[in-house]
């Protein structure tokens, strides 16, 4: 959670362009949630403690390995991981190692066919469909020994 503070001494689009600087800055985490607020007028804490609990639960949160190798199955199909060298990458399965933060941890056939852009799909979908839009996640890629040719 980032929280801004002291936004009593601001005017009104003074904080508006605070919010949108602030965006702008924090890009490559746009899941953290950002609160705006005054100690003073107490303007803005009353969703933080809601907030920190939500945050808690979806940190909190398990999937069972079924759940998660359904969910593979459905996003490959629908956009099937780039070729690299002339390789596809193949997720072979997945499951979650840990909690606080949600570890998941993806059996391929090589780590390194998984970069950039798709990394962030997959991310994308496993928050978009666990509900996990506002927690930190990490994600382990471990190379299989199968040959798939």
């Amino acid at each position: 959670i980032i929280l801004v503070n002291k936004t009593d001494l601001l005017s009104k689009e003074d904080v508006q362009a605070a919010k949108k600087g602030l965006t702008e800055q924090v890009a490559f985490c746009g899941h953290v949630p950002v609160l705006f607020s005054s100690t003073v007028s107490m303007a803005g804490l009353g969703g933080l403690l809601p907030l920190v609990e939500k945050l808690w639960a979806q940190c909190a949160q398990r999937v069972s390995t079924g759940e998660l190798n359904r969910l593979v199955r459905l996003i490959t199909e629908r956009h099937q991981p780039p070729v690299v060298g002339g390789r596809r990458g193949k997720i072979y399965y997945m499951t979650q190692a840990d909690s606080k933060p949600p570890t998941f941890v993806f059996f391929v056939n090589d780590d390194k066919l998984f970069q950039g852009s798709y990394i962030r799909y997959l991310e994308n979908q496993l928050r978009k469909v666990f509900g996990m839009d506002k927690t930190p996640i990490r994600m382990v890629f471990r190379s299989s020994h199968k040959n798939d040719g």
